[in-house]
């Protein structure tokens, strides 16, 4: 599926967003039906430091990445056919970015998504993760970036929109519109309420050149209309699907019969 026909099918659809040790393969084609995009992991690729939990870290061999990431993509497949799977990736180290989002492509894979969300302390403290937002680590965000978008597979980056000290604005203006990113998702829970903050939105959407998803406390058909309308191109919904098990099938309809 090329970048065009994945924003038609991206566009003003809801996505099964990942949740570290929920999101599997199974776990997604078992609460994907209705999704216009499911994610799987997160999952680790890190050759600096390997002590990492075994069910989430990936081999240090892109051939090895290769078989774990097509199970995955394979058992989604069995039930969603051919609707769009992301991996979510919190990546320790250039070369092993490249080489997952490599191993996802080949696997079939279809967006590349690189967490600079998490809080992970493994990764937080060596200035990954959600820490890579901040001034003094963006050089390193930026130019991981830069070499992952030569890639074949589109490229997805995720940040927390609470993130403490971050100027969102400006860290998209400094990843430009020559980056070639697919796209930018926020995790946009408003930071001590059970809800999207959807003024967030309307203030990043303009300087999001690419596809903007936003996932955060999406729960009811009010939230994800209102953050379809403040610009979201693509709505995902995590928490939410442990609490209601059909609740992708139902907001779809819902959200279909607002359009």
């Amino acid at each position: 599926m090329d970048r065009e026909q994945l924003n038609r099918r991206l566009q003003g659809g809801l996505f099964l967003s990942s949740m570290m040790g929920q999101t599997d393969g199974a776990f997604v084609a078992r609460h994907g039906p209705g999704a216009s995009m499911v994610q799987i992991g997160a999952l680790v690729a890190d050759a600096v430091d390997r002590s990492h939990e075994q069910r989430y870290l990936l081999p240090e061999a892109q051939a090895d990445m290769v078989p774990i990431l097509q199970k995955e993509v394979e058992s989604a497949r069995a039930v969603l056919g051919d609707v769009p799977i992301a991996l979510n990736a919190a990546v320790g180290d250039l070369e092993s970015g490249i080489r997952m989002a490599s191993a996802f492509d080949e696997a079939g894979g279809d967006i590349f998504e690189l967490n600079v969300h998490g809080g992970y302390e493994k990764l937080l403290k060596r200035g990954l993760l959600r820490a890579m937002a901040l001034p003094e680590n963006r050089p390193t965000l930026i130019e991981w970036l830069e070499e992952l978008c030569r890639l074949d597979i589109p490229v997805v980056v995720k940040f927390r929109a609470g993130a403490d000290d971050v100027d969102f604005a400006e860290v998209l203006r400094e990843l430009g519109p020559s980056r070639q990113l697919f796209g930018v998702h926020f995790n946009v829970r408003a930071e001590g309420a059970a809800r999207p903050d959807i003024q967030f939105v309307r203030t990043m959407r303009p300087n999001v050149k690419g596809q903007l998803w936003c996932s955060g406390h999406v729960k009811t058909r009010t939230h994800a209309v209102a953050l379809l309308s403040a610009g979201a191109d693509c709505v995902g919904i995590a928490q939410g699907v442990l609490d209601q098990p059909d609740i992708m099938a139902r907001l779809r309809a819902e959200v279909r019969r607002d359009a």
